[in-house]
């Protein structure tokens, strides 16, 4: 395939036809977009029709013989599949029955060397389809073709030296005066900005051509212009890599909220920072630290405007509060926690457990406070403080016991708890 694709170019160069798109005669565009798209049989049919009108046409010759070798190549594979799946059957009966592999096992392993040759090749093919399409002026569809190979063989010297040439050439092109359309001008610049890794500008170009086809083109149309400027894969990959690079400025630009409102010693502005923060990444580094920080501070100020024996009845009452609750014990609970507020009016904890105990009493199904439970429970994961993140979301599982995100991190924490206790000191 190797040898065949190579002269097959070189004849396509001496013949001088190749020209671009727009020279094209209608059947034959429509062949090459069929092409690109690998639709193997309505290309071959377009290019069938070119050759009815003009047998000498080099362009309709070259596409068939390129459509026939991927074809071929496609049965080859399919054959060498079922061989392989078959060999290895063979070798799983014959090592049950404790019999020799060695014959199969080398079988097996001529066949993967072939595969590893036959890909090799195709990938070759592949690339001198895309000197093809750029020799014809379709740099999106060269590119598209380039990167292709690359995906599956980042290391491939061939399409790695095509992609630098394509760049230079997409950058000529479209600092060059001409005629190029808005959309197909901003489909290369999104190839060129992603070939330079820089995705937000591509994602940005990208957006660009779909406004730009979107005035231009009737609507039962656009799917079929959208996919000949080959990039809706690659936008795929650009916005990712800008969703998760805004994702991650938004936790920063949380973090260093937090930590602003914390070195001025302002922990209640700070810990909503920091929750904010939790629930969307309780992993975040270090906030778990200034979490726990800045709770305790709050802790430290509140209990500083308490009288030590209220603050001592207060704490008696909260964790007979708790021991209640964790027995279903809710009139016993709502006493203890009611109790605590009378000593504590603000204690945050207190308020949040006679809510859930009054919820309980009365037997109602409360997805909203289940959720207040769940996020503080991530909040409380996130500070390392598992028993207290195991017990919300137990309470989040009680108050809505079909949400499976409320059941999962119970069960998330239960285990975790479990395997901390196995742990030996």
């Amino acid at each position: 395939m190797k040898r065949r694709a190579g002269v097959l170019f070189g004849f396509l160069i001496l013949s001088g036809r190749l020209g671009f798109a727009d020279t094209l005669n209608p059947a034959l565009s429509q062949g090459i977009a069929e092409f690109e798209k690998r639709r193997w049989m309505a290309a071959m049919g377009n290019f069938l029709q070119v050759l009815a009108t003009d047998p000498a046409n080099k362009e309709a010759h070259a596409y068939l013989n390129l459509i026939a070798e991927n074809i071929d190549s496609d049965q080859r594979e399919q054959v060498r599949d079922i061989r392989l799946t078959l060999l290895t059957e063979a070798s799983k009966r014959l090592g049950s029955n404790r019999q020799d592999t060695k014959a199969v096992d080398q079988a097996i392993a001529q066949n993967s060397q072939t595969e590893a040759r036959h890909r090799q090749e195709a990938l070759h093919a592949e690339c001198v389809m895309a000197q093809m399409e750029d020799r014809l002026g379709h740099l999106a569809a060269a590119n598209d073709m380039v990167l292709q190979v690359i995906a599956q063989d980042p290391g491939n010297a061939e399409a790695q030296r095509m992609l630098s040439d394509l760049q230079a050439q997409i950058h000529e092109r479209i600092d060059a005066p001409g005629n190029l359309a808005p959309a197909e001008r901003a489909a290369l610049e999104g190839f060129y900005a992603y070939g330079q890794a820089d995705y937000p500008v591509a994602a940005d170009a990208w957006a660009r051509a779909r406004a730009a086809l979107q005035k231009t083109v009737p609507p039962n149309h656009f799917s079929d212009e959208l996919a000949l400027l080959h990039f809706e894969t690659y936008e795929k990959t650009a916005l990712a890599y800008v969703g998760e690079k805004k994702h991650q400025q938004d936790e920063q630009a949380l973090f260093s909220k937090g930590m602003t409102y914390y070195q001025k010693g302002s922990y209640a502005l700070a810990l909503a920072s920091f929750k904010k923060l939790a629930l969307i990444n309780p992993e975040y580094p270090q906030l778990g630290t200034y979490l726990a920080q800045s709770e305790a501070n709050i802790e430290k100020e509140r209990t500083q405007r308490l009288t030590q024996d209220n603050r001592d009845r207060a704490s008696d009452a909260y964790a007979k509060g708790l021991s209640a609750l964790e027995k279903n014990q809710y009139p016993e609970a709502r006493k203890a926690f009611r109790e605590v507020l009378a000593l504590d009016p603000s204690n945050p904890q207190a308020m949040s457990y006679l809510s859930v105990v009054e919820t309980e009493m009365t037997r109602q199904h409360d997805p909203h406070a289940a959720q207040l439970h769940y996020e503080t429970g991530l909040v409380r994961y996130a500070s390392g403080k598992l028993e207290d993140a195991e017990r919300e979301w137990r309470i989040a599982a009680q108050l809505d016991p079909e949400n499976p995100k409320f059941v999962s991190a119970f069960n998330k924490a239960r285990k975790e708890l479990a395997m901390y206790r196995e742990v030996p000191e």
